[in-house]
């Protein structure tokens, strides 16, 4: 079985996954899908849905096929300590060639971290980048607000991208049935 990780920040914006997680879950035996978050409180979507995460950012497992990052309006609220362990998984997943995908704030939190430098990539608003010390990459930021960015093992998009997100992502996975596949959006 294969690990696939999503991360929600607290007000996590609950359409952005909305395709991946029930695809994975109700299609496919192959995954299990788990959620991490910087602690195991409740979380609360945008949508006020509650969820409790499965996992903190410390116990991310190594070993995942997607590594998926959620926007969210706390990503700019978590302490250090937690920036450095998510950026760490998301380094160390990018690194191994393992698929890492964010969307929205999600996709912000990379750039951020100097985690976008060397690949093409969106998101919401270049400007939002361009304000980050460790982001040197405006050159390869593609503005597109209603499709997904693949750069090989990477995937990012803005916050109205989720359907093209969702079927990028699970394209990526290079598993998921073709007849599944084909009720989804086009990419």
């Amino acid at each position: 079985m294969k690990n696939i990780t999503i991360v929600i920040p607290d007000r996590f914006a609950d359409w952005e996954y909305s395709l991946i997680a029930p695809v994975l879950h109700s299609f496919t035996t192959n995954y299990r899908v788990r959620y991490a978050a910087a602690d195991l409180n409740h979380k609360t979507s945008m949508g006020a849905l509650r969820v409790i995460p499965d996992l903190n950012f410390a116990d991310i497992p190594a070993e995942n096929a997607a590594l998926i990052l959620i926007g969210g309006q706390d990503w700019r609220e978590l302490n250090p300590a937690d920036r450095a362990t998510l950026a760490a998984h998301c380094e160390r997943q990018k690194t191994d060639g393992n698929l890492l995908a964010a969307i929205c704030d999600g996709a912000w939190f990379l750039a951020a971290n100097g985690l976008l430098n060397d690949r093409r990539h969106t998101g919401n608003h270049l400007d939002a980048y361009r304000a980050e010390a460790a982001y040197h990459n405006a050159a390869q930021y593609q503005d597109s607000q209603r499709e997904a960015v693949r750069d090989t093992n990477l995937i990012t998009a803005g916050a109205m991208a989720a359907p093209a997100f969702s079927r990028a992502v699970l394209e990526a996975l290079g598993d998921i049935p073709a007849e599944v596949l084909a009720y989804l959006p086009a990419a």
